[in-house]
């Protein structure tokens, strides 16, 4: 039966509440945040509205963000930094990929985390290779997922080359 699934419950009305805004606020600060499924829901709608009224950046709206988050940096940040970087987009700042089951009661883990830009895509790596005929080309490189490095890592460990150990112990 699909009694009470209109809304996402998961406690008191209050402590509900401040779970949303701090998660909303962790979100924005640190750009990626493990929680459950529904919570992440839950956040995302959120944290388009806060990014869409942080590009209006006018009195009211700095005021409504300072109301809303207890921390004033997520408001600076919002105004200052995601605003400019977010520009072009409309809506959809946030992207919830599945994680896995969490070991202690079986819920889902998803990560949040915003679509934002980072300094590596934005400045793109350039190389400038010569033809055989002397020629310039600029070629731009797209700078490895987070998904590649982690195979990479996974390929190192236990390598005496590498950096990268596992620890051992001695019998």
């Amino acid at each position: 039966m699909r009694h009470r699934k209109e809304n996402l419950h998961f406690g008191p009305q209050q402590r509900r509440r401040n779970d949303i805004r701090n998660l909303t606020a962790q979100v924005l600060l640190y750009e990626r945040v493990v929680t459950t499924k529904n919570r992440a829901k839950r956040v995302k709608s959120i944290i388009d509205k806060m990014i869409n009224l942080g590009k209006r950046k006018d009195v009211f709206a700095i005021r409504s963000l300072n109301k809303y988050f207890w921390d004033k940096n997520v408001s600076k940040k919002i105004v200052n930094d995601l605003s400019v970087q977010l520009k072009d987009r409309r809506s959809g700042y946030t992207r919830i990929i599945k994680i896995g089951n969490r070991v202690g009661d079986g819920s889902v883990k998803v990560m949040i985390e915003l679509l934002v830009p980072h300094k590596e895509k934005v400045e793109k790596i350039k190389k400038v290779v010569k033809n055989k005929k002397d020629e310039t080309k600029i070629k731009t490189e797209q700078p490895r997922g987070w998904f590649e490095r982690a195979k990479d890592f996974s390929k190192n460990i236990g390598r005496k080359d590498s950096k990268v150990t596992t620890r051992t112990t001695s019998k």
